[in-house]
């Protein structure tokens, strides 16, 4: 019986590999993609929404619809209670460098976690480079 569970395991970690390791990705909105999995994109603020946390709903995060050339695509900043208030507003130009985590590309979840936001309207810039794993850092 152990024998079973030992090797169950096993087979479950090396499930797990190609979800857990760099996978090439295709992002629609993406104009570029690195090893690190990161997308940049940028477009116009279509809307500023508070939502809830995939993993935890019970924490609200700020998120942002940006319209590109491809489409519209939704860009997780951070908890509401990091920025009670955000400086971006609908109609503003920004620049989003993020990523997709893991765990949404094993859920099918689409979108960007930010790693930078740069609102090129209002000078803002929001950078969790330091903070975010996947974030590659400059």
């Amino acid at each position: 019986m152990r024998k079973i569970l030992k090797l169950s395991s096993v087979l479950l970690l090396l499930l797990a590999l190609p979800v857990t390791g760099v996978v090439p990705q295709t992002h629609a909105a993406s104009t570029a993609l690195t090893d690190r999995m990161e997308n940049v994109i940028q477009g116009t603020v279509a809307n500023v929404k508070q939502v809830p946390g995939f993993n935890r709903p019970n924490i609200t995060w700020w998120a942002i619809d940006v319209q590109t050339a491809t489409g519209t695509v939704e860009v997780r900043i951070a908890p509401t209670w990091w920025y009670p208030s955000l400086n971006i507003r609908k109609g503003d130009r920004v620049k989003v460098t993020g990523f997709t985590p893991p765990f949404w590309v094993v859920r099918g979840i689409s979108g960007l976690m930010a790693c930078r936001v740069e609102d090129e309207t209002t000078g803002a810039v929001y950078d969790f480079s330091n903070f975010r794993k996947w974030c590659r850092r400059k």
